[in-house]
């Protein structure tokens, strides 16, 4: 039997092989929703997140500070200042890991 999965991008791959419940990948209709795995296990599995205002906040933070740290290194290595839209680049490329990070952290307990 062929099996479909898709990935990411859109791509499908068939896949020749007889069909069991363990080898089958559901699709994401077939999962069980976010909401009844909370109910049923008591709330343990849910994870509370930061908020976003507090996500956002420290990632402009962090664009600030990539982008003045890097931009002080330039000056004293090349004696001009840093060009904006590099500066800009700069922080960007900062504001991508610190996002991503900052949605894996969870408020402490006493919060």
């Amino acid at each position: 039997m062929r099996t479909r999965f898709q990935g990411l991008a859109g791509i499908v791959i068939y896949q020749d092989e007889t069909r069991s419940e363990a080898n089958v990948i559901k699709s994401a209709w077939e999962r069980p929703r976010v909401g009844a795995l909370h109910r049923r296990s008591g709330g343990k599995h849910m994870r509370r997140l930061l908020p976003f205002w507090q996500r956002l906040l420290l990632t402009i933070v962090a664009m600030f500070a990539a982008s003045w740290i890097v931009g002080l290194l330039w000056h004293s290595i090349f004696s001009f200042q840093l060009p904006s839209y590099v500066a800009g680049m700069i922080g960007g490329l900062a504001a991508l890991p610190c996002w991503e990070f900052l949605k894996r952290i969870r408020p402490s307990k006493g919060a």
